[in-house]
C-alpha cells in the first residue's frame, strides 16, 4: 500500500514444516514470523505451534499464530485438516493424518491501519 509516497508492507510468515509418516517421535517446526514488514507504531508478529508426531498411529499437530485482529486456526490431531484462520492475520492450524497427507487451514490476510491526522 502506497500512501503519500510512503510504502507499507504487512508480510505474512512461512508456512510449518511437513513431516512424513513414521514410527519414531519427532518434532516438526512451525511456521515462522518473516521480516520485512512496514516499521511503524505497532508490528506484531507470533510464531505458530511445533508439530509432533507421537507413533505411526497419531500425534499433535501445531496451532497458527494469532493475532490482536484475528484468531489462529486449531490444529487438527484426530484426522483431517487443520481450521482455518478467523480475522486479520491469524495463521491456518495444521492437518493430520496417519499414513497419507492432510492440508493445513488457511491464514487470513494481514491488515495495516494507518490513521492521518491533520
Amino acid at each position: 500500500m502506497v500512501v503519500q509516497g510512503t510504502t507499507y508492507t504487512a508480510k505474512g510468515g512461512t508456512g510449518g514444516a511437513g513431516m512424513a509418516n513414521g514410527t519414531t517421535s519427532l518434532n516438526s517446526v512451525a511456521g515462522q514470523r518473516q521480516g520485512g514488514s512496514s516499521s511503524g507504531d505497532v508490528v506484531q508478529q507470533s510464531d505458530g505451534c511445533d508439530g509432533h508426531r507421537i507413533t505411526s498411529l497419531g500425534g499433535a499437530t501445531g496451532n497458527g499464530a494469532s493475532s490482536p485482529f484475528g484468531g489462529a486456526g486449531r490444529g487438527n490431531s484426530s484426522g483431517g485438516a487443520g481450521a482455518a484462520a478467523t480475522g486479520n492475520g491469524g495463521g491456518g492450524g495444521g492437518g493430520s493424518a496417519a499414513g497419507s497427507s492432510a492440508a493445513g487451514g488457511a491464514g487470513t490476510a494481514g491488515l495495516i491501519l494507518i490513521d492521518e491526522y491533520a
